[in-house]
């Protein structure tokens, strides 16, 4: 099951998310009828919608948010006392959310935007009783990465261009506003558990993504600097010594982040300092890089 979480994660990281839709099947499957774990259960969901997202199928991709926030589609299974008696008491009726269509421009997509944008858009109360803080936290960068795969749609989303560009923009806004609610958030935590760190790095990464795509370069290049600088505070931990790391969740010096995290953003560093035409700081770069 761990191999499935692993392998599924990897192919959405390196942009074949139609590829990984298979393993989450099979994820899904044991989390559900082998392992019967909560976490796993709604992991692999999140991993799936993101999935779908980023392979281009909005329209599932919201519908499997949706059923995230509500968890009305959660097995009865025994996941313990205190859970097991709220699935119980709980109502199986899904919520009635607006629907989007990522093949059709239709006036009714402009509802399930401002529903996806506003501040309503929050777990169900069954959900927020019984969903882990990690879980919450993925919930969060899961609505931002809707709302840029909204935004960024090769698609016509509503009937009238003249609005059309205004809605894209509003999802970039409200993405932007999101990831910068979730660093605020992290950043005030006493004891900054690896979790933590990783959502932080996550919401930055976002951050750059979303203001590259909108063309404002040194607001990228801002975001990407403040990526590093948590990457270089916290002990970057190789694949060589991954095994004698502490199982410790409470410590900056836990190996919170890979090689492969540091690497992945100096690149993209690299290509922000090359778009604005900074040569130096890119040669820079690179030597520190390879030092």
């Amino acid at each position: 099951m761990d191999a499935c979480r692993f392998i599924s994660e990897e192919l959405v990281c390196m942009r074949q998310p139609i590829k990984s839709l298979p393993i989450l099947s099979l994820y899904d499957y044991f989390s559900e009828n082998i392992s019967r774990s909560l976490h796993d259960i709604i992991l692999s969901r999140i991993l799936r919608c993101r999935a779908l997202s980023e392979a281009g199928y909005i329209s599932n991709a919201i519908e499997a948010f949706q059923t995230i926030l509500s968890a009305s589609t959660l097995p009865k299974l025994d996941f313990g006392v205190r859970i097991g008696e709220i699935l119980s008491k709980s109502e199986t009726k899904t919520p009635s959310y607006p629907k989007f269509f990522n093949d059709k421009a239709l006036a009714g997509n402009r509802a399930c935007i401002t529903w996806l944008t506003s501040e309503e858009t929050n777990l169900g109360d069954l959900a927020e009783s019984i969903y882990p803080e990690d879980i919450k936290g993925r919930v969060q960068l899961l609505r931002v990465r809707l709302l840029v795969s909204i935004a960024s749609c090769s698609n016509a989303i509503i009937p009238r261009a003249s609005e059309e560009f205004e809605l894209r923009a509003l999802c970039y806004r409200q993405a932007l506003s999101l990831c910068g609610k979730i660093i605020e958030e992290e950043k005030k935590r006493g004891s900054r558990s690896i979790h933590s760190l990783r959502l932080e790095l996550e919401a930055l990464r976002l951050s750059v993504l979303i203001q590259e795509e909108c063309c404002n370069l040194s607001s990228a290049v801002s975001y990407a600097m403040k990526a590093l600088r948590l990457l270089e505070r916290t002990k970057i931990v190789t694949d060589d010594s991954a095994r004698a790391v502490p199982k410790r969740q409470d410590s900056l010096t836990v190996g919170a982040f890979s090689t492969r995290d540091w690497l992945e953003m100096n690149c993209g560093m690299v290509r922000l300092l090359l778009k604005q035409g900074r040569m130096g700081e890119v040669e820079e770069r690179i030597e520190k890089v390879l030092k």
